[in-house]
């Protein structure tokens, strides 16, 4: 059934929602895609423009309409549930996590960051703090903490009671830097156990990535030569998740961890 013309072109990159994919273009509308190819439209009350896929968690889809009165449309299925309006601009999407209830972050490029409890009725701001730098990234998160790099190298990890713990990676700025976590990714697994990452990996403006805990204790054999997100996977069979990166120079680098 594919492919598929739309009839505008896309604002973002799709994102998986649901059983088919999510199109956003670029005249303010939404085009849920089933596996099948059937395409159902939503129109979006857009006052600025979108220029991030938007964060999928389970079955909420947040988009940032962008501009310096923006705002952040939450959908659940084809309903648009609320709008949350943001002062300032921004690089990226909101982050969602599950800690018991759904939690929603997002953070200006001046480091104004807001936390809202989210549920079927209404959307509560519950956190409201000022982080030191500049973004060109969102928030992420590992389903305990959000976390945060700031232009200046700084990493955040910013709790839900609004407490903020910091470190400072060494002489590296992050103007271009990406942040990601391993959500989950299985380390080792055994007939008896299997351990889970959630840890978080930081990439600068440079050849090299660094890996934190949650705590934000610097990983064993990090950091790593290598640019943008690392991947992790048991390549040679030993039941131990191994750390592929791409290097500034074009090289597939491959790292045993232990």
């Amino acid at each position: 059934h594919f492919p598929i013309l739309l009839k505008s072109h896309p604002a973002t990159a799709p994102v998986a929602y649901g059983e088919g994919i999510a199109v956003i273009t670029v005249d303010d509308t939404m085009h849920i895609i089933s596996q099948t190819g059937d395409t159902t439209p939503i129109s979006l009350s857009i006052q600025g423009s979108v220029q991030a896929a938007p964060e999928v968690f389970q079955d909420i889809l947040a988009i940032y309409d962008k501009g310096f009165s923006g705002n952040i449309l939450l959908l659940k299925g084809t309903e648009q549930m609320q709008q949350v309006p943001v002062l300032g601009l921004a690089y990226g999407s909101p982050s969602i996590m599950n800690k018991g209830e759904n939690y929603m972050a997002f953070l200006t490029q001046a480091g104004i960051l807001k936390i809202w409890k989210l549920t079927e009725i209404s959307v509560e701001e519950i956190v409201t703090t000022k982080l030191n730098g500049v973004f060109f990234t969102n928030v992420v998160n590992n389903g305990n903490y959000f976390f945060a790099l700031s232009e200046q190298g700084m990493l955040y990890r910013i709790a839900l009671d609004g407490s903020v713990l910091t470190v400072q990676l060494p002489d590296m700025t992050a103007k271009e830097g990406v942040i990601t976590v391993a959500s989950p990714a299985t380390m080792y697994s055994t007939a008896k156990t299997t351990v889970q990452s959630s840890n978080i990996y930081v990439g600068v403006d440079g050849n090299v990535i660094y890996g934190f805990n949650e705590h934000l204790e610097l990983l064993p054999g990090f950091p790593v030569t290598g640019k943008g997100k690392p991947i992790f996977i048991d390549a040679n069979g030993d039941n131990a998740a191994d750390c592929f990166t791409i290097t500034m120079d074009n090289k597939l680098t491959a790292y045993n961890l232990r």
